[in-house]
């Protein structure tokens, strides 16, 4: 089930780039078949204090997912099934020229997380 942590915009989801909404369809799939939670913690608007390294939330082309919930072989899994099925749609990584269409991380100030990102 999709959940929207409480100082997200779920309207924000209106907004955000057309191949976002179809991995992040995905990505609720593989959860869904797992029985696994699927919690929004950040899209567009709740990103006014937050230190970036690019603009993907803002210019709507990324969503992050909390993970915390998630056992180990699931964060793998998702990551695989995601990079098969997805990654022609993802961004490409300013630090390593990369396509990923999910990211597995976490940032100083917050908890691990998947990002989901699409290009332009």
């Amino acid at each position: 089930m999709l959940q929207v942590k409480e100082s997200v915009f779920v309207e924000d989801l209106l907004m955000v780039n057309p191949k976002l909404l179809i991995a992040l369809g995905h990505f609720i799939m593989y959860a869904e078949k797992h029985n696994l939670p699927v919690t929004i913690t950040s899209i567009i608007h709740d990103r006014k204090n937050v230190a970036s390294v690019s603009r993907t939330h803002e210019d709507g082309r990324a969503i992050d997912i909390r993970s915390r919930d998630w056992p180990k072989q699931h964060v793998e899994g998702v990551i695989d099934h995601m990079m098969h099925i997805a990654n022609h749609y993802g961004a490409i990584s300013a630090s390593d020229y990369e396509r990923r269409v999910i990211i597995h991380h976490k940032v100083k100030g917050g908890g691990e997380h998947f990002h989901l990102q699409v290009s332009r």
